[in-house]
C-alpha cells in the first residue's frame, strides 16, 4: 500500500472503514440498478454518529477515491456510486450537515446529470465545482440541511 494512503490510519478503526468502503461501493453500484431512489437512500442513510471529526474528512475521501481507482473492483468512478458512499461514510462520522444533491442541467440539446454533497449549501468534496454549476436538484436528502453542530 503506497505510503500517502497508509498515512491516513489513526489506528485499526481506520483501517476496518478503509476496508470496508470496497463493498460499500460495489454494494452502491449493484442496487442502484436495483432499488428505488428511496429505498437506496434509505440503506445509505446510517445514524449520525458523534461529533464531526473534521480531521479526518480527506481520509475517507481518499479511500473512496483509492478504491474507485481499483479497475478489478469493476465499479465505474461515476457521481452517484462516489457521492452515495461518501455521503454513507461521513455521517458515520458525525456529519450529520452533508447532503446529497443529484440534479440536472440542460446543455444544447442534451440533459446532463450530476450527483454531489453539499455542506453548508455549498459543494463539499466536490472534484470539478464547474460540473455543478447550473444544475438544477431533482433529489436533495435528507429534505431538510441540519444545523451545524
Amino acid at each position: 500500500m503506497p505510503g500517502k494512503l497508509r498515512d491516513n490510519f489513526r489506528g485499526l478503526a481506520d483501517v476496518w472503514e478503509f476496508l470496508r468502503v470496497a463493498p460499500r461501493l460495489r454494494a452502491a453500484h449493484v442496487l442502484k440498478a436495483r432499488l428505488p431512489v428511496a429505498d437506496l437512500l434509505q440503506r445509505f442513510t446510517p445514524p449520525v454518529r458523534g461529533e464531526p471529526q473534521e480531521d479526518h474528512v480527506g481520509a475517507l475521501q481518499r479511500y473512496v477515491w483509492w478504491w474507485l481507482g481499483r479497475r478489478w473492483l469493476r465499479v465505474p468512478g461515476n457521481c452517484w456510486t462516489r457521492s452515495l458512499v461518501l455521503f454513507e461514510l461521513l455521517r458515520r462520522y458525525g456529519f450529520g450537515d452533508v447532503r446529497l444533491i443529484v440534479g440536472v442541467r440542460k446543455d444544447a440539446e442534451d440533459l446532463a446529470g450530476h450527483a454531489w454533497l453539499e455542506r453548508g449549501g455549498q459543494p463539499f468534496l466536490e472534484p470539478d465545482w464547474e460540473e455543478v454549476r447550473g444544475m438544477k436538484p431533482l433529489i436533495e436528502h435528507p429534505t431538510e440541511e441540519a444545523p451545524p453542530p
